[in-house]
């Protein structure tokens, strides 16, 4: 797997457009896989491609770990949804499509799939297990950590909350060891 950061948790940079934004900040948390596979969409992330001559049309699949602003803009995710040519495919859990604020023309720009946290499922190439996190979003929302599983390779992706829950721990220690990478952001 090959990461590139797009940002690693300058929440404060959050309204802030990509030229505001001084060379060498860190922006708004989001990740790219083998340049298709982005986790999480903030503001920053199309522009930060453009800027670094990376096509984001080449994006085919958006993993959403929860709906925080700093973590998912909706302009910026129907540019995204806009760029390809096809339709987007786009991971979240269940709950948190009620506070995306997707109109139902919105949502027929992208493939949607929801889950719930403990399902395993293949996504992308890869198979993804989204895990628990102890952060808060909406009242209906399960925010989420991912393991992605790719070519014999292990990444765990746990974006806020202040430690991992009982289910995370048990099944990182039963099933995903060993982890190749890990990214935490808390």
């Amino acid at each position: 797997m090959k990461l590139l950061f797009l940002g690693t948790g300058s929440a404060k940079c959050k309204k802030l457009h990509e030229d505001q934004i001084p060379e060498g900040a860190r922006r708004c948390s989001s990740m790219l896989i083998d340049g298709t596979v982005q986790l999480d969409v903030p503001i920053h992330t199309y522009d930060f491609l453009v800027k670094r001559g990376i096509d984001p049309a080449d994006v085919t699949d958006i993993f959403l770990t929860h709906s925080h602003d700093d973590h998912f803009c909706k302009d910026t995710f129907l540019r995204y949804a806009k760029a390809g040519g096809r339709k987007l495919n786009f991971y979240c859990n269940t709950g948190a499509l009620q506070y995306l604020g997707l109109t139902e023309e919105e949502k027929e720009l992208v493939n949607i799939v929801t889950f719930e946290a403990m399902d395993t499922f293949e996504a992308a190439g890869m198979t993804v297990t989204a895990l628990p996190s102890n952060h808060i979003a909406g009242a209906e929302e399960q925010t989420l950590h991912y393991v992605f599983e790719k070519d014999g390779k292990k990444l765990f992706y746990g974006l806020d909350g202040g430690w991992l829950t009982g289910k995370e721990w048990s099944y990182l220690y039963r099933t995903a060891k060993p982890m190749d990478g890990a990214v935490f952001d808390t």
